[in-house]
């Protein structure tokens, strides 16, 4: 149980800083921008192999708790 509110934890956050990650890159120039942008694709690649993560722990818990 303890790592699945982990990683909860971890995709909150993680949301969070891509959300605010994609409003600094469409405000910032171009250059800097860009760099937000991919730093913001990489952490959403992140939070969904978490969310994945997750639902694999999830779904197996369940499965063992019937």
């Amino acid at each position: 149980m303890k790592p699945m509110k982990t990683i909860r934890n971890l995709i909150v956050l993680l949301t969070a800083v891509c959300f605010g990650l994609a409003a600094i890159a469409f405000f910032l120039p171009q250059g800097i921008g860009t760099v937000c942008a991919i730093g913001t694709l990489a952490l959403a690649a992140l939070v969904l192999i978490l969310c994945l993560a997750y639902g694999v722990l999830y779904f197996e818990q369940r499965r063992t708790a019937v």
